[in-house]
């Protein structure tokens, strides 16, 4: 088993649904176990679901034409996108990462995997992106006769849900930034695309270096700190066959020289 990680994201989250979207499109995810943070969970829900995300992603846009609360905003979103047959499909595949407040009111990590329904499950998703009197009323979130926030508040973001080895998704360049600023449509679909465009450029890559002869693909365990560290979202999966030392050079220089 591997763990896929999508962190926080904040506004910045339609960066992780083009992510998703292109991932989606190449390969299947047996063996592997994704977590998420924040708007970072709404990717690993998606990467098991038959899904349009072009509609959804304009489905989202048209709901931050209501002037909603973020809270607001989404829930709408899960309770038009997520059906019944879709929470028996997901459950159990995704870890939901969050921070509940103890009776200090110290925010401690928490981990939810697997839901009683429907409902619990899109509610599980809006408790854990609730930050204080930002994305909605009150200082925390009740879920489960618990006090949750934002699973950012516990630090759980880029840390490990498992034992499994672990990749970390990144966030695009100038993340802090558009986490800190109010959200426009330009922005959001900016975001949108530069997901799409980043994941597309490092497949390109893969494929060359790994070009499919005859085999399997599988997860890949023996990526470096610094491809971990330079396309993280990205070649979750290489060829298990013939491999020749001068292409495996060669490929070791791309990465190391882009």
């Amino acid at each position: 088993m591997i763990e896929v990680i999508f962190p926080h994201t904040g506004i910045t989250f339609p960066y992780y649904l083009g992510v998703i979207k292109i991932l989606k499109e190449h390969y299947q995810f047996d063996g592997v176990k994704f977590s998420g943070t924040s708007a970072g969970m709404f990717p690993c829900v998606l990467a098991f679901l038959d899904k349009d995300i072009d509609a959804i992603f304009e489905k989202i846009l048209g709901e931050f034409d209501t002037k909603e609360s973020y809270e607001k905003i989404i829930r709408n979103v899960l309770e038009d996108v997520i059906t019944e047959e879709d929470f028996q499909t997901v459950n159990g595949k995704v870890i939901c990462k969050m921070a509940k407040l103890n009776k200090f009111l110290i925010p401690e990590k928490t981990y939810v995997s697997s839901w009683t329904d429907r409902k619990d499950m899109i509610e599980c998703l809006v408790a854990g992106c609730h930050i204080p009197y930002i994305t909605g009323e009150g200082f925390y979130y009740e879920y489960r006769d618990s006090k949750i926030l934002d699973g950012w508040f516990a630090h759980t973001s880029m840390k490990p849900a498992t034992n499994y080895e672990y990749f970390n998704i990144k966030h695009p360049e100038d993340s802090l930034l558009d986490m800190l600023s109010i959200p426009n449509k330009r922005r959001l679909i900016e975001l949108y695309h530069q997901g799409i465009l980043d994941t597309e450029k490092d497949l390109r890559l893969y494929r060359y270096m790994f070009a499919p002869k005859e085999g399997v693909w599988k997860l890949r365990s023996d990526m470096t700190e610094k491809e971990l560290l330079e396309i993280p979202s990205l070649a979750l999966y290489t060829f298990e066959g013939d491999w020749s030392a001068e292409k495996m050079e060669w490929a070791k220089n791309i990465i190391e020289n882009r």
